[in-house]
């Protein structure tokens, strides 16, 4: 087996790591196959090359322009909470019409997506930086970044779970949401925090993505099957 090959499959590993965590959150939490999931991950990919090649400065800087990826990709998040899946609940809608429905605003933001910035490639304005030569592989400064950015967000999203208010209601809701709201758990708080987060890691994957290879409309369609 190429070493080379398991260095990229790695760094590859990372990303769609990320993304099957925030799917993870949303099915487990709220219940919801969430086939938009991967759009999501488009949109905060694309967000971060628009503002890393604008004219402005400032968002040059790629780790400025990923941040605020992020939060559009939180905002859109939200939206769609309020607007589509809130709405769900409150009907109790069945899992098929939550699948078909999530399918629908799958091809609505890949659409947009297409609309807005067309069907091209993209590539970040990423600074040329020289690969590490590890006994003989040679290793991207960019895919230990992805690496080492996924590890953080991990860890941060275990000690979240393990240790904080918010992530224990998150479990307790995850086990059993009746139950759960009978002692006393804000459940709708919990909801947006699932979303915050979910869409939080799944625009990092997608920007991440972007760090190593191009980013594409489909992009993250792919990534989730």
């Amino acid at each position: 087996m190429d070493p080379q090959l398991i260095v990229n499959g790695i760094a590859l590993g990372s990303i769609i790591a990320l993304g099957a965590v925030g799917l993870t959150l949303t099915y487990g939490i709220l219940r919801l196959s969430n086939f938009a999931h991967g759009d999501l991950m488009t949109l905060g990919a694309f967000v971060a090359w628009m503002l890393n090649l604008s004219p402005i400065p400032v968002l040059n800087n790629i780790w400025i322009s990923m941040l605020i990826g992020i939060v559009a990709t939180v905002g859109v998040a939200l939206l769609t909470e309020v607007v589509v899946w809130k709405r769900m609940r409150r009907v109790r809608a069945t899992s098929t019409t939550l699948v078909i429905i999530s399918i629908g605003l799958a091809l609505f933001l890949r659409n947009g997506i297409l609309l807005i910035w067309g069907s091209d490639a993209k590539r970040y304005n990423l600074p040329v930086s020289e690969a590490i030569d590890l006994f003989g592989i040679k290793i991207k400064f960019y895919n230990l970044v992805v690496l080492g950015l996924a590890l953080v967000a991990i860890a941060g999203l275990h000690f979240l779970l393990q240790n904080t208010k918010i992530g224990k209601a998150m479990r307790a809701v995850a086990d059993d949401i009746d139950l759960a709201r009978v002692t006393g758990i804000n459940v709708e708080q919990v909801v947006l925090w699932t979303w915050i987060i979910s869409a939080s890691l799944t625009g990092l994957g997608g920007q991440m993505y972007g760090l190593v290879t191009n980013v594409r409309p489909d992009m993250g369609w792919f990534l989730i099957m």
